[in-house]
This record gives C-alpha cells, sequence and structure tokens, in this order.
C-alpha cells in the first residue's frame, strides 16, 4: 500500500504539472506533484499566500504490486508564483514552467501524458 497527498495548483485556466522520473510507477508521465501527507500540502499552500484548500475525493488505484491512496488536494491561485522551492515538492515551482513542471492550459491537457486516474479527476 502507498498513500500521497495531490497538490493541484490551478490558476486563470491553466494546471502546474511535474513529471515523473524516467523509472518507476508512471514512468516519464506527467501529473500533479505528489506529496508525503497533508502537512505538507498545509505547507506548501501556506508558502504560496494561498488560503483555501478544497479536499477532492480520494482515489485509490490498484496497480498490480500496490494499492495506491490518492487524496487530490485543489487550490485555486489567485497569482501565479514566482520562482520558489517549495518543500516537499519534486523541484521548483518557476513562473512560465521549466525542467521539472509545466503551467499547462486545461484546454490542452489531453495532449499531455497523465496516469488515467489523473486524467479522470482533471477537467
Amino acid at each position: 500500500q502507498r498513500e500521497n497527498w495531490w497538490l493541484w495548483l490551478e490558476h486563470e485556466g491553466h494546471i502546474w504539472l511535474t513529471q515523473r522520473p524516467e523509472t518507476g510507477v508512471w514512468a516519464g508521465l506527467w501529473t500533479l506533484p505528489l506529496l508525503e501527507d497533508e502537512a505538507a500540502v498545509s505547507r506548501v499552500v501556506s508558502a504560496l499566500g494561498a488560503v483555501q484548500i478544497e479536499v477532492q475525493p480520494a482515489i485509490k488505484h490498484v496497480l498490480t504490486h500496490l494499492d495506491w491512496h490518492l487524496h487530490p488536494r485543489r487550490v485555486m491561485l489567485a497569482v501565479r508564483p514566482d520562482p520558489v522551492v517549495l518543500p516537499g515538492v519534486d523541484g521548483a515551482l518557476p513562473q512560465g514552467g521549466e525542467a521539472h513542471g509545466r503551467w499547462v492550459p486545461i484546454g490542452q491537457l489531453t495532449a499531455w501524458g497523465l496516469p488515467a486516474p489523473l486524467r479522470r479527476l482533471l477537467p
């Protein structure tokens, strides 16, 4: 069993996606940042100056070798963050997107390699 929290950051019709490592579960796919627990979500949201976290229904993703429990948390950002290294998030959250992540327009999500449970979650 594995448990993670998905941080769904949204700003002006764009969603922040990070790319998974080239090996392991969801190798090379794009996903929401994965965090270890609710406290990590709170730290990141606080660092971004956001105040409201929308709790989304939990997702159980069954793989051949594990059951993955994902807890999506949606945050609507009023301002796109300046470059900030966030504790518990893979890489940085740069303005405009760079090495570890991208702001992706919601209307273009179908063109990105996303894991199945994320395709079902996002608009």
